[in-house]
């Protein structure tokens, strides 16, 4: 009697064992499915919203706002900015574990004028990233002519 009751026992155990490895290996297939959706996606604007931002040289700083979409699980974005001509100084605000980062230009008196210098923003949680890009103009004070 004593032995049937240990075979139940013993059975009852090793029946709750498995139950709680297939619970944990669901468990970790959901998580790496689920890891697996991510995407980032950087959508620049300012107040034309056709990507080309005209720098005033020595004048006001222009601002580009971004958003970053998340799809699944991701780590703190940074912002890199490359591309941006001498004398063009770049500040960045990362978006970090939020969903808005902010890039802003000033061209200084040591900037030339030039047009449509290509200058791309890349967001990166060091495993995924996307990028967009910009045409900078630069142009000498007052500004362009209306």
């Amino acid at each position: 009697m004593a032995s049937a009751r240990f075979s139940s026992l013993w059975r009852l155990g090793l029946f709750l064992l498995a139950a709680l490895a297939v619970v944990g290996c669901n468990a970790d297939v959901f998580l790496a499915v689920d890891n697996g959706r991510l995407t980032l996606r950087v959508i620049a604007f300012d107040d034309d919203d056709d990507n080309n931002l005209v720098l005033v040289i020595e004048g006001e700083p222009a601002i580009v706002d971004l958003v970053v979409a998340r799809e699944g699980d991701t780590g703190p974005v940074n912002l890199t900015v490359a591309g941006a001509p001498e004398g063009v100084e770049v500040e960045i605000q990362h978006p970090g574990i939020l969903n808005q980062g902010r890039v802003t230009f000033q061209a200084t008196g040591s900037a030339q004028p030039q047009d449509d210098v290509p200058v791309t923003i890349t967001a990166s949680d060091g495993q995924f990233n996307d990028f967009t890009q910009l045409m900078l103009d630069l142009v000498p004070w007052p500004g362009p002519s209306p």
